[in-house]
């Protein structure tokens, strides 16, 4: 690490600036996934702060998914995750076709039963009242990339656990099968 492409601006706390000159290093591929990066004593020495700057800073990129700590061996860079802003309905099979992978599915569970109040609240029904829940691993290539976990009022949607919906966009088999077009969803 060069000692001169750091530089400690005022105005800002000194561990934000070293974890975004530290998250700037692994974005820029400086340090390869998987690679360790340096240890607490040596990113002391190279930023000229103390340890309790460097672990704050380590510690925001640990809860970024950008480092993972194992202790008694270093601190490492991790897999890139794929990222996307949820701002409006998420369809993974639009997204995964539109970044190279083939989208695929694998139903874990589809059961149908009587909600709970938490599940209730979300939907706007009664506690008690009927709903399928559908649990599903998004792959994409051959990776998995996300676990779905859907619930629908039963009364909505008869019927929907016996449809294939293993590699289908939910929304477009609710529109198409069912009428209903989302306006509201909780991602």
């Amino acid at each position: 690490m060069s000692k001169n492409d750091f530089h400690k601006k005022p105005g800002l706390p000194l561990y934000l600036q070293i974890k975004d000159h530290l998250l700037g290093k692994i974005d820029s591929g400086f340090w390869q996934e998987g690679e360790m990066v340096p240890t607490e004593a040596e990113l002391c020495e190279a930023y000229k702060v103390s340890k309790i700057t460097i672990r704050e800073a380590v510690k925001l990129l640990v809860k970024d998914g950008k480092l993972k700590r194992t202790p008694g061996k270093g601190t490492f860079v991790i897999k890139n995750k794929l990222e996307q802003k949820l701002n409006r309905f998420f369809s993974f099979t639009r997204w995964a076709e539109q970044n190279g992978l083939r989208p695929a599915s694998r139903i874990l569970k589809v059961e149908n039963m009587a909600c709970d109040a938490q599940i209730a609240e979300h939907l706007s029904i009664r506690r008690g009242q009927a709903v399928t829940r559908i649990e599903r691993l998004r792959i994409g290539g051959e990776e998995p990339l996300m676990l779905e976990v859907i619930w629908i009022p039963a009364a909505l949607c008869p019927g929907i656990h016996l449809k294939d919906i293993s590699n289908l966009p939910l929304n477009d088999i609710l529109e198409k099968e069912y009428d209903i077009t989302l306006v509201r969803a909780t991602e």
